[in-house]
């Protein structure tokens, strides 16, 4: 989809990963999250970039997905503010046979009452870890939807390209088909000869092969970029031009690079933060548990009765949680390490994207000026020596193809300066918003 070479196709696969708390949710099969329960309905046939680039940011099943994330998070962040719920236990005793060694009477009831003592610290260390999740997963979000944003992007760009290849290899069909009235007549008076005509129709028949193919194409791309978005039977129509989007997008290359509000930064921080307060969970949880208890017993016939306040303690003995401990340090070590990773190549994606971008722009701009101004002419001179006798019927198809080919090349250069403005773009970070006005 992308002629970017296979380093820079690496740095944006790196760039385009999905955050962790969408795949998370992802895997975690039926959600009761509210924006899942309603369909996101397909959008109108025709669209623009800035449409593409809309739904991508704000409503679509995949950005509802991710959202759920944040909304997970919140339930933990109610989970980790709670208290732990004390044990009300009632119970009664009858002889069984013998002597009466345990109590006089015709029974006993036993009323008991445990309530668990959270380790000092415990509860206000889950309360930060769940707001540093909480935090993590919105940040998430942000970084999704620019990485769904610029990979919805590049697919509209791949359409749109197919489109216009449409219509340069329709118009290719169109010209061969005048020219080939043009040579029959020509045979019709003896001047030209079977093998022009043959030799047209093959070319004709070539070309429409390559129109065909060029339609599938289309179609291919077409549900590319409604799978990317989550629609199910939308087929897109492409509106725009490559040219006049390459040009719009120079908006989003406004200003200075600033890596550290980079959503995807922002969101490594922000998981490097929510593991290392998960260490101190873990830390606090190796404490011993403690619980507070009181009894109330009473012997009927005759009777009698009694109480008792005790406080028991956990033996960590068998289960230290030392492994529990370990397990949260090793993800803050991988969280910082993902953060520095995603530092620097948020840094070389973006040098790259740009120097691409500078690169295009003048290849495009080139291919213009020696190529693209003088292709009408090229056509009008053979079609002329043609008539004219002058040159075989070889060469008039050979300026055609020269000029529709040229074409087709010109639309691929377009394209690519258009994906490369979108690179740029989504190497900012500035996807996730809208755009500057």
């Amino acid at each position: 989809m992308r002629s970017l070479g296979a380093g820079a196709r690496a740095g944006a696969a790196r760039r385009r990963r999905l955050p962790l708390q969408a795949a998370a949710a992802l895997a975690a099969g039926a959600l009761s999250f509210h924006a899942l329960a309603a369909d996101s309905a397909a959008p109108p046939v025709e669209t623009t970039l800035a449409d593409v680039l809309r739904l991508a940011r704000e409503a679509n099943p995949r950005t509802d997905l991710a959202r759920a994330a944040i909304a997970l998070a919140d339930a933990d962040k109610r989970t980790a503010a709670e208290f732990p719920n004390p044990t009300l236990g009632f119970g009664r005793e009858r002889p069984h046979g013998g002597l009466p060694t345990m109590f006089d009477g015709a029974y006993v009831d036993d009323l008991s009452l445990d309530v668990p003592l959270p380790a000092p610290g415990l509860r206000g260390a889950r309360k930060r870890a769940a707001d540093h999740a909480l935090d993590a997963a919105r940040s998430g979000v942000q970084a999704h939807a620019n990485t769904l944003a610029s990979d919805s992007g590049t697919a509209f760009i791949a359409l749109l390209r197919g489109q216009d290849e449409v219509k340069v290899l329709t118009a290719a069909q169109t010209e061969l088909e005048r020219l080939h009235d043009i040579v029959t007549a020509r045979r019709a008076t003896g001047v030209a000869s079977d093998y022009d005509v043959l030799r047209i129709e093959v070319e004709i028949a070539s070309w429409r092969s390559r129109l065909d193919e060029a339609r599938t194409e289309v179609v291919d791309k077409q549900a590319e970029l409604a799978t990317m978005l989550g629609f199910t039977g939308w087929q897109p129509v492409a509106l725009g031009d490559l040219r006049a989007l390459a040009d719009d997008l120079r908006r989003y290359d406004a200003g200075t690079f600033d890596l550290a509000n980079h959503p995807a930064l922002v969101a490594a921080v922000a998981e490097q933060a929510s593991a290392e307060s998960k260490v101190e969970v873990a830390e606090k949880e190796r404490w011993p548990e403690f619980s507070v208890g009181y009894d109330h017993n009473n012997t009927v016939d005759p009777y009698g009765a009694s109480q008792r306040f005790g406080l028991s303690v956990e033996v960590p003995v068998g289960n230290t949680r030392r492994g529990a401990l370990d397990h949260a340090r090793v993800e803050a070590d991988q969280a910082a390490l993902e953060r520095r990773l995603t530092e620097a190549e948020l840094g070389t994606d973006w040098k790259r994207s740009t120097d691409i971008a500078a690169q295009r722009e003048q290849v495009l701009a080139r291919f213009d000026q020696t190529v693209g101004q003088r292709l009408p002419q090229l056509q009008d001179m053979a079609e002329a020596a043609y008539r004219l006798g002058n040159t075989p019927i070889v060469e008039l198809l050979d300026a055609a193809r020269t000029r529709y080919e040229a074409q087709l090349q010109q639309a691929e250069l377009q394209g690519q300066l258009a994906e490369a403005r979108l690179d740029v773009a989504a190497a900012r970070g500035a996807l996730s918003s809208p755009p500057p006005p």
